[in-house]
């Protein structure tokens, strides 16, 4: 649900810089996924399976901090809406509920796909 509207709240914090900043969105996005695999395999091989949680955990803990000092939030973009619907909340709780739901699935399709065909491995 994120990357579906990253590119609009982006257009909308940088209006001037809005290339620059979804090339930058864009670049992250893709050496991410490029470099995850490899690097994943690499700590799984050389340092064990918790190393995982540790590494990401330690990267999200620097995200944020960086994220805290360099983000201005006391800017104010577009207009503001003094009440939401209650129907659309509805829609956003029945949107995460069908995200999620889809989410579940694929996961499970994955696990048992892998283990059909032996890609887990036993630790």
């Amino acid at each position: 649900m994120v990357s579906g509207t990253t590119v609009a709240i982006l257009a909308s914090l940088f209006p001037r810089e809005m290339g620059l900043v979804i090339g930058i969105n864009t670049t992250a996005v893709y050496v991410g996924t490029t470099l995850g695999p490899v690097l994943g395999g690499f700590l799984v091989n050389y340092a064990g399976w918790p190393s995982l949680f540790i590494f990401s955990g330690a990267l999200a803990l620097v995200s944020a901090m960086l994220a805290l000092l360099s983000l201005d939030f006391t800017k104010r973009v577009g207009r503001v809406v003094d009440s939401i619907p209650s129907s659309s909340s509805c829609r956003n709780i029945h949107g995460c509920y069908i995200n999620a739901r889809k989410e579940g699935i694929n996961m499970y399709i994955l696990i048992l796909n892998s283990q059909s065909h032996n890609l887990l491995c036993s630790i």
